[in-house]
């Protein structure tokens, strides 16, 4: 082998090293099945969810809706291959978001919380309009593939729109002032089009809006607006609520934006009534 070809190898392998992918999943809680749409009940989903996350293959897994936290640990010892973080809390097991992270690959330095709700940094909250708890979850680590320190977040916004707007408000009031990057990888219920979204906007860059390429993973034929969760007239991309966001204080590179359309079972149905999507980032 000549030397312009090691050169070359080498330098494709530094490349390569560079690439993080991030998953954003709300996998449908235990309870949520949608009888009109056949889904399966959460025994056999779970097997679902894991071959997802497994196909993905993410460095940085963000769950939405897994209620509690040992359905949590299940599916993190069923991927054997990643390290678990929640909040934790000893009067019920709440477990809505959590993180995945690769073995091996991050030093957690710091991790912390709060409440979505007007007073969620100091306490208990059921949001502005009372609704089920929401929480927001992040991680500081030092990637060392990367040798980069940044922040990790993911939550999950109630739907009603009291409660998602301020949460949008919640995230940018917390990380806008950061200096190191963040990725929030979340479902927020909020649509590109909502006013929360565009405030979110303003803080973060829309992941979807930087790829370079965007991929489709099926094993059956589906329509692109299956890319959608599932709600009344959905039309992708203007549908999304799932969304990977980066700080602008960061110059990012979106080589590919994936959304899972796997079906299974019987009844040839989603894992879960949100796709599970993926975005391969560079930091430039």
């Amino acid at each position: 082998m000549d030397i312009l070809k090691i050169v070359i190898l080498v330098f494709l392998f530094s490349f390569q090293s560079l690439a993080l992918r991030v998953v954003a999943f709300n996998t449908m809680c235990d309870f949520c099945a949608k009888r009109e749409y056949n889904y399966d009940k959460y025994k056999k989903r779970k097997h679902y969810v894991v071959d997802t996350l497994k196909r993905l293959d993410g460095d940085i897994l963000a769950l939405q809706e897994v209620r509690t936290s040992r359905q949590l640990k299940k599916i993190s010892r069923a991927l054997k291959n990643y390290d678990l973080y929640y909040s934790k809390f000893k009067i019920f097991k709440f477990a809505d978001p959590g993180i995945l992270l690769r073995k091996g690959r991050f030093d957690v330095l710091e991790k912390g919380g709060r409440w979505l709700g007007p007073k969620g940094d100091r306490r208990f909250s059921l949001g502005w309009k009372l609704a089920l708890p929401r929480r927001l979850f992040w991680v500081r680590v030092y990637d060392k593939e990367l040798e980069k320190e940044y922040v990790i977040a993911t939550s999950h916004f109630d739907n009603r729109k009291k409660n998602k707007e301020p949460s949008a408000q919640v995230v940018v009031d917390l990380f806008k002032d950061f200096q190191v990057p963040v990725i929030f990888a979340a479902d927020t219920n909020l649509r590109p089009s909502m006013d929360g979204f565009k405030n979110l906007n303003d803080t973060f860059f829309d992941s979807f809006e930087l790829k370079e390429e965007f991929s489709i993973l099926r094993n059956s034929e589906t329509s692109i607006h299956d890319s959608c969760n599932v709600e009344k007239d959905t039309v992708f991309p203007a549908c999304r609520v799932d969304h990977i966001m980066l700080s602008r204080n960061s110059d990012w590179y979106v080589s590919n934006w994936i959304v899972d359309h796997f079906k299974y079972g019987d009844n040839k149905s989603f894992a879960s009534d949100h796709r599970a999507i993926a975005a391969d980032i560079e930091f430039r």
